[in-house]
């Protein structure tokens, strides 16, 4: 692709700016991130795509966030814009943010300097800088799911052909989202016992999940009963073809589902993604869903079902 020949970018940037993004976009290209992903427009040098994975050991983790980068005519001594396009939690979408470095923004700097930082800031709470939002833990990391599903929408055709381009080579070096670990009764004799299994993960076709089958005495009731129902649903009986679960590693009290909508209805053909989790007083108290699939009927937040 003759990007540095383009008369488009040419009327958009100066010729210095456009040597200095292009020599940035190979050095990317020829060394390659796990951690972030760009591309470009044939006819567009000035706008790049991109994409970020969250920071491990954070809300964010697993993660895959997509945005924009634009280039003013006088890059590099002055700052690119980053546009969000990913709902995350931590800043705005479709709004240009600011971030520390690009407000001190020096000429030596460069784009992959930005997109390090950006990864670094959203596990942080903001203080007064544009386009932030303060959303708390959890619905950060349910906003981290539900950002591997799906691409976000934005452009024409070729735009979002690039974008799926980048989502998934970050699918390929992003593990999936955590499950943090709930207090549960199990004990070391018994763990020579259980049977682990590798199975395909609901989250995406990349995932993948240890699946215990627990097969030795449990004594919390609770933890019984939600065992018992797993495998009533997964391993004993038929599986049925409208819905389908995994568990999460050890974590019993949380299950990945997806279910099919019945024929005949304006949701037919369509798959529908979401968490179930059990509180520790199951089964005298109720579970809990979360939806992560867009669907016009539930919001996507955490309900309780009565």
């Amino acid at each position: 692709m003759e990007l540095d020949r383009n008369q488009a970018s040419k009327r958009i940037l100066g010729l210095s700016a456009i040597e200095r993004i292009l020599l940035e976009y190979y050095e990317i290209e020829s060394n390659p991130s796990d951690d972030f992903k760009c591309g470009v427009l044939e006819r567009n040098i000035s706008e790049w795509q991109f994409a970020v994975r969250g920071a491990s050991g954070t809300e964010f983790e697993g993660g895959i966030y997509h945005g924009l980068v634009l280039f003013q005519r006088e890059y590099p001594f002055k700052p690119p814009s980053v546009i969000p396009l990913t709902e995350n939690g931590r800043f705005k979408t479709c709004t240009k943010i600011w971030i520390r470095r690009l407000n001190e923004w020096q000429p030596s700097w460069r784009v992959r300097d930005v997109f390090v930082d950006f990864i670094h800031l959203m596990p942080t709470y903001p203080d007064g800088e544009l386009g932030s939002l303060e959303y708390n833990k959890e619905e950060r990391r349910a906003l981290a799911i539900k950002s591997r599903a799906a691409t976000p929408k934005y452009g024409k055709f070729a735009r979002q052909q690039v974008i799926e381009q980048i989502h998934e080579y970050m699918l390929s070096k992003s593990p999936p989202v955590p499950v943090p670990e709930l207090q549960m009764t199990r004990y070391t004799p018994c763990q020579k016992e259980v049977v682990v299994d590798q199975v395909r993960s609901m989250q995406m076709e990349s995932d993948w999940n240890v699946i215990a089958e627990g097969r030795c005495p449990i004594k919390n009731v609770g933890e019984k009963r939600i065992l018992d129902e797993y495998n009533e649903i997964e391993i004993e009986s038929n599986p049925s073809y409208d819905f389908t679960c995994r568990k999460l590693g050890w974590n019993k009290y949380e299950w990945q589902f997806a279910i099919r909508d019945p024929s005949g209805t304006e949701f037919e053909g369509w798959i529908y993604h979401g968490a179930v989790q059990f509180s520790v007083g199951y089964p005298s108290k109720s579970p809990s869903i979360m939806f992560l699939t867009e669907n016009s009927c539930f919001k996507i937040q955490r309900i309780s079902m009565s």
